[in-house]
């Protein structure tokens, strides 16, 4: 105004907690990946030198080195193919194509895959089917790949002898699964982190493995419009359930 009085203060908040946790969360995965990424390649790189220095003449090993590089790279393989996935799935470019199929099939088939391994550290996988063998309408590949990372999971925090077990059932236009393990189970502080990418519980945990399985599973399901939680107490092994729509 002419008289330059001041009638009103115009005065805007913004809340950017949510916006700095994003930001903490983003830091930690990509140190996440960097320190994964690393590991590896800081391995290769020391054996490598170490076989082009002559420093080793025995060819046994030799031979050993050579095969610890291929499961280096392996590992590094899995890592970025996962990480590929989880991109495609985080933004929507993954296809969910659905037929009919019975859960049973599914599931046999998942174990099937993962068997040997489960027998190579003496876990008993046990499946146990709680509805009639009804087909259903869902997106297979899908539907095993979300399976594979939870039993994947399962093994390998599960010590021997131990058990790995699945239920699955049909309820209306749900298929609800869980895969529960006698393994070491998860603090609770941890639990509600689990899902997140490369997420580390403790150093108690195995790491071997890429990281991203659970985050994969959880996306996965989230893309097909389901549900998947966990419950787990530490020491008393953990409870994984899912649940997909299908027509």
């Amino acid at each position: 105004t002419d008289n330059n009085e001041i009638y009103g203060i115009a005065v805007a908040i913004e809340d950017l907690t949510e916006l700095k946790r994003l930001e903490t969360v983003r830091q930690e995965f990509f140190n996440n990946v960097s320190h994964e990424i690393r590991t590896p390649l800081a391995s290769i790189k020391a054996m490598s030198e170490t076989l082009t220095s002559d420093s080793i003449s025995n060819p046994a090993e030799q031979h050993d080195f050579l095969n610890r590089i291929t499961s280096e790279v392996d590992h590094l393989t899995e890592l970025i193919e996962e990480f590929r996935m989880l991109s495609n799935v985080e933004s929507g470019s993954l296809p969910v194509t659905t037929r009919e199929v019975t859960l049973q099939n599914l599931v046999a088939a998942t174990i099937n895959r993962l068997q040997a391994h489960a027998d190579t550290k003496n876990l008993q996988i046990i499946y146990a089917e709680e509805s009639e063998d009804l087909y259903v309408e869902i997106d297979p590949i899908r539907f095993q790949q979300i399976l594979t990372n939870l039993l994947e999971n399962a093994i390998k925090y599960t010590e021997p002898p131990g058990s790995v077990t699945i239920i699955t059932n049909v309820n209306g236009k749900t298929a609800n699964v869980s895969v529960t393990d006698t393994g070491i189970g998860i603090a609770s502080e941890h639990v509600t982190r689990i899902f997140e990418r490369l997420y580390k519980v403790d150093s108690s945990r195995n790491s071997s493995g890429s990281g991203l399985g659970l985050a994969i599973a959880k996306h996965l399901v989230h893309t097909q419009g389901g549900h998947i939680s966990v419950e787990s107490r530490l020491g008393h092994g953990s409870t994984f359930q899912f649940s997909l729509p299908v027509l």
